[in-house]
Order: C-alpha cells, then structure tokens, then sequence
C-alpha cells in the first residue's frame, strides 16, 4: 500500500490527473494510467488543462483559417490508412500494424470531426460530444487514388508511403502555429504532434511497440502564461525526482539517455524560474520526495515508469505552447514535439491530441 501523500506534496503534480503517483504512473501498469480524468487546480488554486469549458462560438463566428484544408488532409491520411486495412492475404499488415492502423484512422477522423465543428477548439462543439468521430468511413477503393497511396504495391511500400504523408502533414499543421497566444495555437500544435508521432509509431525501427491508446479531449480553462510555466515547472520537479529513481535500474544507451533527459529537465528547471522571478512570480517549490509508481526493480519497469513521466507532462508542454508567443513558444514547441516521440520511443501509447488536456475515450 503506498505511503500516504502530504496534502502540499499531492497539489505539486496535481496537474497531471492522479497526483504524484500518477504523474510517475507507467503507461500499461494496472489500468491504463494515461485514461484517467485530470482535476481542475493545480498549485496555489491555479486553473489546470481541462477546467471550465469555453463558451462555445455565436453561429455567426468566422471559420478557423485553414480548418478546411486541414480537414481535407486528416481525411486524406485516414483513407490511407482504410485502404492498408482493406489488405488481405500476403499484403494484409500484421497484428501490430493493423492495431496502430485502426487507431490511427480512427484520430484522423475525430480530427476532421473537430476540425469541421462550430470551433474546432472546444470539444463540445463537435457534432456528437467530445470523442465524436465522422459516421462515414473513407472508401478502401477510392483511397489510395485520392490520397497519392501506391495502389498494388508492397505493404512495407504502402506504409512507407503514409509515414512520408504523415510527417508531411506534421509540418502543414506546423506552419499554421502563428499569431497571438490563443487555443488555436494549441490545436495546431496538438495535430502536428499527432501526424507526427502516427508516423513514428508506423515507423517499427523508430517505435519501441507503441500500443494503441486513444484519450479524448477536455474543453481548456482560461490560462496566462505565467501560470503555465507554474505549472511546468512544477510537474519539471516530479519528473526529475521520477527519473532519478529509474537511472539505477537502467544500463548501458538506456541510461546514457536517461541521463542526457535529466541534463534537460534541469535546464528547464532552471529557465523556467529564472523567467518567473523575472516577470515577479514565484515559482512553486518542489518537494523533498514524490511517490513512484511503478517502483523501478528493473530495466523493463524503469522504461515503463519514463514512459509515464513523459506522456504525463505532454499537457503541460502543450499549455506553455497555447500561452507563449515568440522565441518562448518555439522552445516550447520543439519540447513538446521532441517528448512526443521520446514517449512513444520508451513505449508509450499513441494519443490522439498529443499535448491537449485528455481524459478516457
């Protein structure tokens, strides 16, 4: 039975859906760790990912900027994918991609469901509630012709193929990230991430077994950056503290890396106190020790123990994105995207909206 948790030392990681324990719960370990609701307050009552849901747009409200064309390249990548499930005898892909295949058909289509809602970024404005997914599937037949795919190739050629147009997609959603500090900087930087981690998890020699997950977006609370960065930088201390208790456990490249990722979070650290004494905020305090779960007692644990870490803090990276403008929000950017791949490297579940606060689908 874990030892109970200071009330100051539950509030630190409050952020990432279960507390301390949760914020260092492994992926897979138990019940899935990454489905769970996340809570509303975070250190000194600040308003956590997933509060109070915006109001949803007047019908009179302009379309988002380049939410058509970004609808029109969700549903092209998911008829991809429709297509190589379509497979069958020698050319049908095995267990492990047909498992990634249908979750990464079934996130390009809850991305065109919200990208031709009211408003893109408030999940209750997709038709059908906040997991709603398109009711029509893309023709297998028609698909590849549509989207480029080679029709009657190799699968190894097919899937080549998409991991190609996934990445390019990453980067069409990538170019959209401008403007002021707003939720749509968030909802582009969350389908890039996605397009970009479906290509690494495709991709068997850049993933190690990403297992499907899929979470559900929750409606975002008003955020300032200052408070972003709070909360960052108090879920930076659990993930040092988490790390450091798995370095032991880890050999040889494992924990060189693991290493070089503490090397990070503490320049992180460092930044982000350093930017709020700047600003006259005060950075929350870390705690002398935090719960581990799972407690590392071998390489396969300690993998599984960072794997959690790295997909819990994704939201946070995700909000400083949403707030930041300038060289802070590319930093936060490249952070996000780069802890995407990482988690899904350490055997991660896929995500549908990478760095956007998720509860269970």
């Amino acid at each position: 039975m874990p030892r109970p948790v200071h009330p100051r030392r539950a509030v630190l990681a409050a952020g990432l859906g279960m507390g301390l324990a949760g914020l260092l719960a492994a992926a897979g370990c138990g019940s899935d760790p990454t489905t769970r609701p996340t809570p509303t307050s975070g250190p000194s009552g600040l308003p956590l990912p997933g509060g109070s849901p915006a109001g949803s747009p007047e019908p009179s409200d302009p379309p988002v900027a380049g939410a058509t064309e970004a609808a029109a390249l969700e549903a092209a990548l998911a008829a991809r994918a429709t297509a190589l499930l379509a497979r069958t005898g020698s050319k049908a892909p095995d267990g492990r991609l047909r498992r990634i295949l249908g979750q990464v058909r079934d996130a390009h289509l809850a991305h065109v469901a919200a990208l031709t809602s009211p408003d893109p970024t408030d999940p209750a404005a997709t038709p059908g509630g906040l997991s709603a997914s398109p009711s029509v599937t893309p023709s297998p037949s028609a698909s590849g012709r549509a989207s480029g795919s080679p029709e009657g190739g190799s699968t190894d050629a097919a899937i080549a193929s998409l991991i190609g147009a996934e990445r390019a997609a990453a980067r069409a959603h990538r170019a959209r990230i401008t403007g002021p500090a707003s939720e749509l900087v968030l909802l582009w930087t969350s389908l890039s991430a996605a397009a970009q981690s479906y290509a690494t998890a495709l991709d068997a020699s850049a993933s190690r077994g990403a297992t499907v997950g899929g979470r559900t977006r929750l409606p975002l609370a008003p955020l300032t950056e200052v408070q972003a960065r709070q909360q960052l930088l108090a879920q930076t201390y659990a993930a040092i503290y988490g790390y450091q208790a798995a370095v032991p456990f880890l050999s040889g490249g494992d924990q060189d890396d693991a290493f070089a990722r503490i090397t990070g979070y503490l320049r992180l650290r460092d930044s982000l106190r350093a930017g709020l004494v700047a600003d006259g905020a005060q950075p929350p305090a870390a705690d002398p020790a935090y719960q581990v779960s799972p407690r590392p007692t071998d390489d396969d644990s300690a993998t599984a123990l960072l794997a959690g870490i790295e997909t819990r803090i994704q939201p946070f990276l995700g909000q400083w994105v949403r707030t930041a403008t300038g060289a802070d929000r590319s930093a936060a950017l490249s952070r996000l995207l780069s802890t995407v791949t990482l988690a899904l490297g350490l055997g991660a579940p896929l995500d549908r909206w990478p760095g956007w606060p998720s509860a269970a689908a």
